[in-house]
């Protein structure tokens, strides 16, 4: 890069490789902070320099441990070195960074890898492991480290099977409540499992002196000290999937959901109170940056046509391999858009809509004028998936609303619709039996907003609106393994420049 060029564009590179977002990026050089919009003349760069990147967790995780004192060195342990490369205690993160040379962890077993392990019980214990330590030992160090080998004496020792879970399972693990584990993004690992076949690749990684080194959060659960806002704290912006699963509850069941969806007013999709709060300041602090949260959707988080690497929460349905956001669209006979229809969207950071596109969102909609991402602000134990598309969902000739009892209630209610399940949703009547899990939002039967009940005839129009959108769900969310329920928000302003399906 040029020495007047901002960093901005590598803060986005670094960040899109570590798969979090540019927000959560901290890079430092000579041990102080520099931001996007500095250069590397402002910083006294000349030729070459080494800079150092973490997330917000690592970099407050250095900032504390600078503050404490040097601890002890302990014996090395199956695998697991709490000293440094030096040989002599790293009082901090940061001083493993800069001091590191690539000596005996790296050559006596492969990568090595810094984790911060977090509990209850005790503080932070940071420990550097080789990639086929064993969780199991990981624990067991730990324990000993935290002064609590007495009390967990036997945990964590195999039951029968040899379990390999990857970070998703823990398959041969009979007493999984019987004592502490390692936690990594909410997923338990075997005590039999090394830690190189977890999702670290996922973690931010930097390249030291020529040693790879991996830095993730990691949390010790043990059955004692549930996990808590005192063992994951909730951070700012986004949640983490740990942040999710440890420290917010599910409001509602699933049949409760698709209940508040199927009741017609889709304004009963509550998100968590913490959740709300955290939000807020995180929208503010977007609309400072980029003007507007629209602004930071249409010029930043939406990827048109390319899968979500921005989500600290992965989909089930990701893969890096896969070059498009959707399966792919098979020719149709939908109407198609001209010339005249087209309007200049730059401005908008919107892509240009190809001419012979539909004119409006249909299941073979092209990938290119589609971004499928995740939710950053989800709710709890569900996937949910946001489509946004170029295209607007309903179709030029639906009738202004104050000509049409039928678009009226379309731009009123919005469409939704399930798909996965042989039984009916549940019924419209069964709502007030639901309501007492809203309470603490204030929602009383009087305060709904729904039209009347449809008539045969309404109801099948609106089937026909919805039926392309219920045909792309199930291409993509496959009715044999998932059960969805996707509903489409009433239009807004913006309807004529964006769609959006949740799901």
């Amino acid at each position: 890069m040029k020495r007047h060029d901002p960093f901005r564009h590598l803060f986005d590179e670094v960040a899109d490789i570590a798969s979090i977002l540019s927000n959560n990026l901290i890079v430092s050089y000579d041990g102080k902070r520099i931001f996007p919009s500095a250069t590397p003349h402002s910083i006294g760069i000349w030729s070459e320099a080494e800079l150092e990147a973490c997330d917000k967790i690592t970099y407050e995780c250095i900032r504390a441990n600078h503050q404490r004192s040097p601890s002890v060195a302990l014996p090395q342990d199956q695998g697991i070195d709490e000293r440094s490369p030096s040989g002599t205690r790293s009082p901090s993160l940061a001083a493993e960074l800069s001091d590191s040379d690539g000596g005996t962890e790296s050559a006596s077993g492969g990568d090595t890898f810094r984790l911060t392990l977090r509990s209850g019980k005790t503080k932070d214990i940071v420990l550097t492991v080789r990639s086929t330590t064993k969780c199991g030992a990981i624990v067991k160090a730990f324990l000993k480290k935290a002064g609590l080998a007495d009390q967990y004496a036997g945990a964590n020792a195999p039951a029968g099977g040899k379990g390999k879970g990857r970070g998703k399972k823990t398959r041969g693990v009979n007493n999984a409540g019987a004592g502490p584990m390692l936690m990594l993004d909410g997923d338990k690992m075997a005590p039999e499992t090394e830690i190189g076949e977890a999702d670290l690749e996922d973690a931010l990684s930097l390249r030291t002196n020529g040693s790879h080194s991996a830095y993730s959060e990691m949390v010790v659960i043990a059955n004692t000290e549930p996990l808590s806002l005192d063992t994951v704290p909730l951070r700012t912006g986004p949640p983490t999937a740990t942040s999710c699963s440890c420290t917010t509850r599910a409001k509602f069941t699933w049949t409760q959901l698709k209940t508040f969806v199927n009741s017609g007013d889709l304004g009963l999709l509550k998100r968590d109170r913490k959740l709300q709060v955290r939000y807020d300041a995180w929208a503010k602090g977007i609309k400072a940056e980029h003007g507007s949260v629209v602004n930071y959707l249409l010029n930043y988080r939406l990827r048109w046509g390319e899968p979500d690497t921005l989500s600290l929460l992965r989909s089930a349905l990701y893969e890096p391999s896969n070059g498009s956001a959707t399966s792919g669209a098979r020719p149709n006979s939908a109407q198609m858009s001209s010339d005249s229809d087209r309007t200049d969207s730059n401005a908008f950071g919107l892509p240009d809509i190809p001419e012979g596109s539909p004119l409006y969102f249909t299941a073979d909609t092209p990938p290119e004028l589609i971004s499928i991402i995740m939710n950053d602000w989800p709710t709890p134990e569900i996937e949910h998936a946001l489509i946004w598309t170029r295209l607007p969902i309903f179709p030029p000739t639906l009738p202004d609303p104050s000509e049409s009892p039928l678009s009226a209630r379309l731009h009123q209610d919005g469409l939704w619709g399930f798909t996965g399940t042989s039984s009916p949703p549940p019924s419209p009547s069964t709502l007030p039996a639901c309501l007492p899990a809203l309470a603490e939002w204030g929602v009383t039967p009087d305060k709904l907003v729904r039209s009347p009940r449809p008539t045969e005839e309404e109801e099948r129009e609106i089937r026909a609106y919805g039926r392309d959108i219920d045909e792309f769900v199930k291409r993509r969310w496959v009715e044999r393994e998932w059960e969805t329920a996707w509903f489409v928000n009433p239009p807004v302003s913006r309807a004529k420049r964006l769609g959006c399906i949740g799901c």
